[in-house]
């Protein structure tokens, strides 16, 4: 017994690990890396007017390339050792089904959203005003129709 596993820890087991340690190497090294090209990017920027906006905005964008990195690294992990394993032959009918029915789900939800979100406008066009009255610094007026999607008629008052 202990031979069957020291025999399989030489073939796949070195071979796992190696996958680990590389994975977290550049998960590590990819998050220090965007770290410091999103810190870079935001500092020489002029769209924030004081310091604890960029740092608001580098952290913020920091912590989700790191999500979304780490997301990737692990499936990429999950992948490869299966493979190693020798599972993975076996379940990728089962992930090519998934992902066609999940790409199939994702066209039909596509269109119903899409209608469930022009019912909301329609139904919030119909509550306004037709008539309403907007002022803008340079602009006072009288709007005949107002819709959430347009602004089509505006005279003058």
């Amino acid at each position: 017994m202990w031979e069957a596993f020291a025999s399989w820890m030489g073939d796949h087991g070195w071979r796992i690990l190696v996958i680990f340690f590389i994975a977290n190497f550049i998960r590590k090294f990819g998050a220090i890396f965007v770290g410091r090209l999103i810190g870079r990017n935001v500092e020489h920027s002029g769209r924030f007017e004081n310091q604890r906006d960029r740092t608001l905005r580098i952290d913020t964008l920091k912590g989700l390339v790191d999500s979304i990195l780490k997301a990737f690294t692990w499936f990429a992990v999950v992948l490869l050792v299966l493979s190693e394993l020798n599972v993975l032959s076996f379940i990728a009918p089962l992930l090519a089904g998934a992902g066609i029915l999940s790409l199939l789900v994702g066209f039909g939800m596509q269109t119903f959203v899409k209608d469930v979100i022009s019912g909301v406008l329609v139904v919030a066009e119909i509550s306004t005003g037709l008539v309403t009255l907007f002022q803008q610094p340079q602009l006072l007026g009288v709007t005949l129709k107002a819709w959430l999607r347009e602004l089509p008629y505006v005279l003058p008052c």
